[in-house]
């Protein structure tokens, strides 16, 4: 199962329900890419990717989205993932 955090500007922010390991992360699917990017208290940092690989600029935006919604994605995360 995948929570969508947040479409933005064709940017899907993905947390997978089933994903039970730390660290604490979100996948970012933009097209055909998926970026992981691991959620710190008040960062984000790129951690990888599948599928094809994303440009840099798709990566930096990724980066982006996702620190402009941290809040929100941290709130996803926990909610499924609080116990870890």
């Amino acid at each position: 199962m995948v929570r969508v955090v947040a479409p933005i500007e064709g940017y899907a922010l993905l947390v997978y329900v089933r994903d039970e390991h730390p660290p604490a992360h979100v996948h970012v699917k933009k097209g055909p890419s998926f970026i992981k990017i691991l959620l710190g208290e008040d960062s984000v940092e790129y951690h990888s990717y599948k599928g094809p690989r994303p440009s840099e600029r798709v990566k930096k935006r990724a980066l982006e989205i996702v620190s402009d919604n941290l809040d929100a994605c941290w709130a996803m995360w926990r909610e499924y993932h609080e116990r870890l």
